[in-house]
């Protein structure tokens, strides 16, 4: 804060010469640049205030580390924590290139590859995702090989999604590791918790599925189109609904089940 006075004070000693030079003072501590302390008494007009010392830039660079460690525990613990609280996470958003590959045109394969490595955290082999898709981050998106993901896929990616191999999403599906609280009180400056989402090998998600936060689905398991997935789901299990809930389970009958028809032997004449 800097402190000011309208009026200048000069002793009985200052000469008639010392007015421009004091006027000048003046109007340089009006425009906040210096001191006016010399050796004439004049009044320190303009003077700032007394300070503490600077806080040395290694200990400030420590302090924001600290603050940010702390914000990254209550996030790992799915603790609430705030939009401000988070702020110093956007830089790993990857919305600009998730925008460019949502444009990019199908067949330009290798441009939609590089972006796709660019944006996610990790990607596979053979992987197959259909524009447009969404993500808050993207960088938080972990994708094994010989993955499909159909139109409209949504990650809601505050923190990790990880996606094993030979995995199948259908349109509309959105996985998201976010909630809020209950009470509008505790969703002040869009205080939230988050949980990671682990799809393992060999999942199918039917269409407009919702995951949510923490859950876990199993190997092979199938999820039926419309459900929201509130709880883990177990391997090789078929599960549907509003809440999600396992129907059955997947046994050696169903390699039987919508089977290719037998091919049929071509007709000779004799």
């Amino acid at each position: 804060m800097v402190t000011t006075s309208l009026t200048a004070t000069t002793n009985s000693s200052t000469s008639s010469g010392a007015n421009g030079s004091t006027r000048r003072t003046a109007w340089r501590a009006l425009a906040g640049v210096g001191s006016t302390s010399d050796t004439s008494g004049r009044s320190g007009l303009g003077r700032p205030a007394r300070r503490s010392p600077r806080q040395p830039s290694h200990e400030r660079v420590l302090i924001v580390a600290d603050h940010d460690e702390e914000v990254l525990e209550k996030i790992r613990r799915g603790l609430l924590y705030t939009e401000s609280e988070a702020s110093f996470r956007d830089s790993q958003r990857r919305t600009d290139l998730i925008f460019e590959y949502n444009q990019t045109r199908p067949s330009d394969a290798a441009r939609r590859r590089s972006l796709l490595e660019a944006t996610l955290g990790s990607v596979g082999e053979r992987t197959v995702l259909l524009s447009p898709f969404h993500a808050g981050f993207g960088s938080n998106v972990h994708i094994g090989d010989d993955f499909f993901g159909n139109v409209n896929l949504t990650f809601v990616d505050d923190v990790e999604i990880r996606i094993g191999d030979g995995v199948m999403i259908a349109p509309g599906v959105t996985l998201t590791t976010t909630g809020h609280p209950v009470h509008p009180d505790l969703r002040v400056d869009f205080r939230r918790f988050s949980e990671p989402i682990v799809i393992e090998d060999k999942v199918w998600i039917g269409s407009n599925a919702v995951v949510l936060p923490g859950v876990r689905i199993g190997y092979g398991a199938v999820i039926g189109a419309g459900s929201v997935v509130t709880h883990d789901i177990p391997a090789m299990t078929v599960a549907v609904g509003v809440p999600c809930r396992v129907v059955r389970r997947i046994t050696e009958d169903d390699l039987h089940t919508r089977a290719a028809a037998p091919t049929e032997e071509p007709r000779t004449h004799a």
